[in-house]
């Protein structure tokens, strides 16, 4: 039998909500925007003016445009018109890229208590794990070239651009900015060795490699993120967090004082620019006396105490006598003496060495690849997202949010996917098991039917 082509002219009655039935992430958007408070985002709009589209459908629009790879506001537009999985959530309104990029462009403010919202609503559905945390960062670039251009050129590629589409709207990340950089990124090293105009972005993932806390940064370094970064997620999930691991780029005596004085149980190695080739490890303190020996038997001496990045140290000398004909001089300073700055969290320093050295600690420690790696990969390459299409450090971090809010609600649409085949298959074994019994009771019934009134025997 051939099925031909029907009539494209012919008028037709369909559902929505049956074309999108086996696309769980659809229907996922949908109910979380639904149970959403947008008081304050409804607030933001007034009927005693022109006409405007629910914001609540927009909302839906940019989380599952983010979950498609699409972020450009052309792009989406596009899509309401011919995908059914976008048009779901318009109906018969096409909303213009205008007011697509005017809503993501007004609103991004309010996607911390989005993203929070979502987390919370993962923990109350179970799917939040806390029992190990992990922490990393990763360098996104910005949309700059950051090349540097003379006024001249600057105006000729002006010029050239108003040529070519004289109606062009400047729209983030719609049209090309002829400004040479994004004036808030910074240089910063990629993974790939290259320097680029980037931002700092960091995560902190559950267990089950749900993103619990989300920042970005304009510092290259990571030691700064930590505690903001776990008061985050100690906001957004009620129940406590366990082992939280982080590479050695969040070493530093600050992050290790405060996670001291919270009793924070932290797996971070001491990172490679924190080695010597005789560090504190081989210097032997005197308690009566308040000084350390050094591997050549040379004792230094208290020599001054300061407070740095929030941290007491105090520093002890030798003196160059001591030092000059040292055999030992050479790997040990390159100065005339050694000086050792001992922090108030030393003790502490050498209970983490102790942790992280240990089987335990190392079992605990080697699940950060797999938890927080993962999750960065699934963004860059799976999501695709290698560039942000905003400026500015404002806009940036509330891109970065939509885009932790995709990845989180694609781990929801899957839970609810798997749990959903799971419960087709419980219910389908239950009829099968349902019909089975019957049957039993049927012949069990026959057999004893047959053994009150047995058939005559046609031999006699």
């Amino acid at each position: 039998m051939i099925y031909r082509r029907e009539d494209v002219n012919q008028l037709g009655f369909s559902c929505l909500h049956d074309e999108v039935e086996g696309e769980p992430l659809v229907l996922t958007i949908d109910r979380f925007v639904e149970q959403l408070d947008l008081q304050t985002l409804q607030a933001r709009y007034s009927e005693a003016g022109a006409g405007y589209y629910d914001p609540g459908m927009l909302l839906k629009i940019w989380f599952y445009a983010y979950c498609d790879r699409s972020w450009r506001c052309r792009e989406v537009a596009r899509r309401l018109r011919y995908d059914v999985r976008y048009r779901y959530f318009v109906g018969t309104h096409r909303p213009d890229f205008r007011t697509l990029n005017r809503f993501r462009h007004d609103h991004l403010d309010l996607l911390t208590d989005y993203f929070a919202a979502l987390v919370g609503h993962c923990e109350q559905l179970g799917l939040i794990d806390s029992s190990v945390v992990a922490l990393d960062g990763t360098k996104i670039r910005a949309n700059a070239s950051g090349r540097k251009r003379s006024g001249q050129t600057l105006r000729q590629e002006i010029s050239r651009r108003l040529e070519r589409d004289v109606q062009s709207d400047n729209l983030d990340g719609e049209v090309t900015a002829v400004r040479s950089s994004d004036p808030e990124a910074r240089f910063m090293k990629t993974g790939q060795g290259a320097i680029r105009l980037c931002y700092n972005a960091q995560v902190v993932v559950d267990n089950n490699q749900i993103i619990v806390a989300a920042d970005v940064g304009s510092d290259a370094d990571d030691k700064s993120s930590l505690p903001p970064l776990l008061e985050q997620a100690q906001r957004q999930v009620s129940s406590e967090l366990g082992a939280i691991v982080a590479d050695g780029g969040y070493y530093s005596g600050r992050n290790l004082k405060y996670a001291q004085e919270r009793g924070l149980d932290v797996y971070i190695p001491k990172g490679r620019d924190e080695h010597d080739v005789f560090g504190q490890a081989q210097f032997v303190y005197d308690r009566i006396s308040d000084r350390y020996r050094c591997p050549n038997g040379q004792w230094l001496k208290r020599s001054q105490q300061r407070q740095r990045n929030g941290v007491m140290k105090t520093t002890y000398r030798s003196t160059v006598v001591q030092c000059r004909d040292c055999k030992l001089k050479t790997a040990c300073t390159h100065d005339r003496y050694r000086a050792l700055e001992i922090a108030e969290t030393f003790i502490y320093e050498r209970q983490l060495a102790a942790k992280l050295a240990s089987p335990e600690g190392q079992a605990i420690y080697v699940r950060r690849q797999s938890l927080v790696e993962p999750v960065f990969g699934n963004l860059k390459f799976n999501f695709g997202f290698r560039r942000f299409s905003l400026r500015g450090l404002a806009r940036v971090k509330g891109e970065f949010l939509l885009l932790c809010i995709a990845h989180n609600l694609k781990k929801l649409a899957k839970c609810r996917g798997d749990r959903g085949v799971l419960a087709t298959i419980s219910i389908s074994l239950a009829m099968i098991l349902a019909h089975i019994e019957r049957w039993q009771t049927h012949f069990r019934t026959l057999r004893v039917s047959g053994r009150q009134n047995p058939l005559p025997n046609p031999l006699t």
